[in-house]
Formats: structure tokens, sequence, C-alpha cells
């Protein structure tokens, strides 16, 4: 039997939803910025490409901006959207 020095699991996404986080973290950074908030299923667009790219695309932003959006986005997720997530 071979050894593995390493093991990686893709856990957002394949063993947990994480939905909830992103979509609340998004939500908190676009109030942030006094940004009107879409609808859930508009956030979840930001499900998957990076986020300064979403930020960009979906609101408008100018790269600074998303960057900024970036940093707020940041400020939640680490605090409390990190934990809004759930076993598949």
């Amino acid at each position: 039997m071979k050894e593995y020095e390493y093991i990686l699991f893709d856990l957002d996404g394949t063993v947990i939803n994480s939905a909830q986080g992103v979509t609340n973290s998004v939500k908190y950074a676009l109030e942030k910025l006094e940004y009107d908030v879409p609808d859930y299923n508009s956030l979840c667009r930001f499900i998957g490409p990076p986020l300064t790219e979403g930020f960009m695309t979906f609101c408008g932003f100018s790269h600074k901006k998303a960057e900024k959006a970036l940093s707020l986005y940041r400020e939640y997720y680490n605090d409390k959207g990190i934990f809004e997530c759930y076993l598949y």
C-alpha cells in the first residue's frame, strides 16, 4: 500500500454547502458600500468565480471598489460567514 504525506479535501461545494455564508458575506459588503442588494438567487452568482471579478461583473464596480468589497466580504466571512454552512 502506498503511503501518502498529504490528503486534500475539496470541502466547498463537495462536502459542505457554504452558499449561506458566501451570500451573506456578499450582502454585508454591498450594504456597507450602500449598494442595492439583489435577491438571494442573484447573490448566488458570486459562488464559484473569483470574488473581485464577481463584484466587477455583477455590480459594475471598478477594480479598486471591488477590492474594497472583497475586504468587507472577508470582514464578515472571517467572523461569521465561515460558520454559516452545513454538510451535504
